[in-house]
C-alpha cells in the first residue's frame, strides 16, 4: 500500500523544507493537521549522533530531538558510526576514511531492530554532511539512491528526513561542504522526496 508522506508542522519548520521535495504544504490537509506524527523513530549520524563530534562532547543530537518530539522511552534508536556520510567512493559500500556509510547504518538497524520494531517506524532522520567533503555530487547521490531501496524495502511506512549540519565548522571542510555538498544533498533529497533540513 502507498502511504502518505507525513511531517509535522509544529516540529520541523515547513519553510526550511526543500522547495523541490515533497513538503508539508504539498500534503494532505488531514495529514497536515496531526501534530503528532513522530511516533517511532529512526536515527542515523556520523559522530555529531554519537555525542563526540569535531573532538567536543556533548549529548547527541538524536536524544535531544528526541526529547523535543516527546517520543516515549523505547519508541526511537540511533545508529551512529564516527566518520560516515552518503557518499559510496567508487561504487562501493564504505567511506574510504572509517569503512562506513549511512547505508552501512541502515543495514545494522535492519539486523538489529525486531521485525515488528522495524516496520512501525515512521520517521528515519539523518544528520550529516561533514563527512561528505571528500565526495563528489554523484557519489553523495548514489549513496542515498542506495539508501532510498533499502528504505523501501525493509522501512516501506517510514518518511525520510534528511539534515545538514557541522560542515562549516570545521575550516578545511568549509569550501567543498557548501559548494558541493549543500547543493548534492537539497538535490537528492528532492530526487527521492525525502524532506531536507538546512540545519
Amino acid at each position: 500500500a502507498v502511504t502518505t508522506p507525513k511531517i509535522a508542522d509544529n516540529s520541523i519548520t515547513s519553510s526550511k523544507l526543500a522547495d523541490d521535495s515533497v513538503g508539508v504544504n504539498d500534503l494532505d490537509p488531514a495529514v497536515r493537521s496531526r501534530t503528532n506524527v513522530f511516533k517511532k523513530v529512526l536515527f542515523i549520524g556520523d559522530s555529531y549522533a554519537t555525542g563526540n563530534g569535531g573532538g567536543i562532547v556533548t549529548t547527541p543530537w538524536p536524544t535531544t530531538l528526541a526529547g523535543k518530539l516527546n517520543l516515549a522511552a523505547g519508541s526511537w534508536w540511533t545508529f551512529a558510526h564516527g566518520g560516515e556520510s552518503f557518499g559510496i567512493y567508487n561504487g562501493q559500500e564504505s567511506n574510504p576514511t572509517s569503512g562506513f556509510n549511512f547505508c552501512d547504518r541502515l543495514r545494522e538497524a535492519i539486523n538489529t531492530l525486531t521485525d515488528a520494531e522495524r516496520e512501525s517506524i515512521d520517521h528515519i532522520i539523518v544528520g550529516g554532511g561533514i563527512n561528505d567533503w571528500q565526495y563528489t555530487a554523484s557519489d553523495i547521490d548514489t549513496g542515498m539512491g542506495t539508501f532510498y531501496a533499502m528504505r523501501n524495502q525493509y522501512f516501506p511506512h517510514a518518511q525520510v528526513v534528511i539534515a545538514t549540519f557541522g560542515g562549516g565548522l570545521v575550516p578545511a571542510y568549509k569550501y567543498p561542504y557548501f559548494t558541493t555538498v549543500l547543493p548534492a544533498y537539497f538535490n537528492s533529497a528532492a530526487t527521492y522526496k525525502y524532506k531536507y533540513l538546512d540545519c
